[in-house]
């Protein structure tokens, strides 16, 4: 990732440069520039990485408060595309071309990229935080840019009563995992965004998202216990344990279907 980035801070969205990867700022993707130093020093707890990246890292961070990391101010670096919720339920998802018309990306597509950058400026800025604190380096600045970050989100993108101002985002599951897990909404906004999505998992079986799906590590108790986090443990228990899609099941077949979740 830091050999790949460029002069402006942009991570790849594929590390290292081969057939894929020249597109830098591919939000949820280039985030794996903050994302994997904070899992590798979590999950080890040396901090050699942290201090590794950490220029490259604070250069990213700048780049995203500089640009609110909004798809068109970046387009130059993203080529005017975002693969967003790969393989997701949702309706603007990418790769069935849902995002797009002849013309280009969709307004609400590109509403829905935006608030999803933002969602991503949130959370790595509080993993900014954390590392700066875990090496002896002020953590004040990106405390500062979390908060700036979630009065951004809830300015643009939310209204007082927990719903999208962009409408399609509001039958959506991933925009309001997202919100939970960054706890942009609370009191009874926070609990008809839970209805909604509990509506939106029984429309779908049950199921939340797909195997490449975001949003699954929200909503899974396993994954970084989420659940406590963002869903009720029963509607987190009972989208997990499904055994539709490979990523529920560990079991072979015929119990299960070979999924490839830890």
């Amino acid at each position: 990732m830091r050999d790949t980035q460029n002069s402006l801070g942009g991570f790849p969205g594929v590390a290292p440069l081969a057939q894929y990867g020249d597109e830098k700022m591919r939000l949820g993707w280039a985030d794996a520039g903050i994302i994997v130093p904070w899992t590798v020093w979590k999950q080890f707890g040396d901090t050699q990485i942290i201090e590794e990246s950490w220029n490259a890292m604070d250069l990213f961070m700048n780049h995203i408060n500089d640009t609110k990391y909004n798809h068109e101010t970046l387009c130059g670096e993203n080529g005017n595309y975002q693969w967003a919720d790969w393989l997701s339920y949702e309706p603007l998802e990418s790769c069935s071309g849902l995002a797009f018309s002849p013309q280009g990306p969709l307004p609400d597509a590109v509403s829905y990229w935006n608030y999803l950058s933002a969602s991503y400026w949130v959370i790595d800025a509080f993993m900014m935080r954390d590392m700066a604190a875990a090496t002896g380096r002020d953590a004040t600045k990106y405390q500062q840019m979390a908060d700036s970050a979630k009065a951004y989100i809830k300015e643009n993108f939310l209204n007082e009563d927990g719903t999208f101002k962009t409408a399609i985002l509001n039958t959506m599951q991933t925009p309001a995992l997202f919100a939970l897990k960054n706890q942009l909404v609370e009191g009874e906004a926070k609990a008809k965004m839970i209805d909604r999505l509990r509506e939106n998992f029984a429309q779908h079986d049950l199921f939340a998202c797909r195997p490449d799906s975001w949003a699954h590590p929200f909503s899974w108790p396993p994954s970084r216990r989420m659940a406590w986090k963002t869903l009720p443990m029963n509607s987190s228990f009972n989208v997990r344990t499904q055994a539709g899609y490979t990523l529920w099941t560990m079991e072979p077949p015929p119990f299960g279907n070979g999924g490839t979740a830890i």
